[in-house]
């Protein structure tokens, strides 16, 4: 697969959806992207099955990691900022980052100010 037959695909569909049509063998979905047809969508299926999954992780585990992440370059030890997010997360699960960082940083502050 050429540098335009994967623009054409990521223009056409998000790579969740990519992955779960190569996944299950959906070369249908592929084709409906412009200048991608049958056999080259079968194509795409047969080279790419087996290796985008790899490439796509659960959403959970990277927001918790990037949350706790962005908390340590602050300067917060990473035990507290874990436990900070783990406790938000367990309240709420569909957090966005900017949102949890955000209630994440009010609850350390206000921590250190009852603390």
């Amino acid at each position: 697969m050429g540098p335009r037959m994967a623009l054409a695909l990521l223009s056409s569909l998000s790579p969740e959806e990519l992955t779960a049509a190569v996944e299950g063998g959906q070369w249908q979905v592929l084709a409906q992207a412009p200048g991608v047809g049958r056999r080259t969508a079968e194509r795409v299926v047969v080279e790419l099955k087996g290796k985008l999954s790899k490439l796509v992780q659960p959403p959970a585990a990277p927001l918790r990691d990037d949350a706790i992440s962005a908390l340590v370059n602050l300067g917060y030890p990473s035990k507290q900022a874990a436990d900070v997010v783990s406790a938000l997360l367990r309240e709420k699960a569909d957090w966005q980052l900017p949102d949890l960082l955000r209630e994440a940083l009010r609850r350390l502050v206000k921590d250190k100010a009852l603390g």
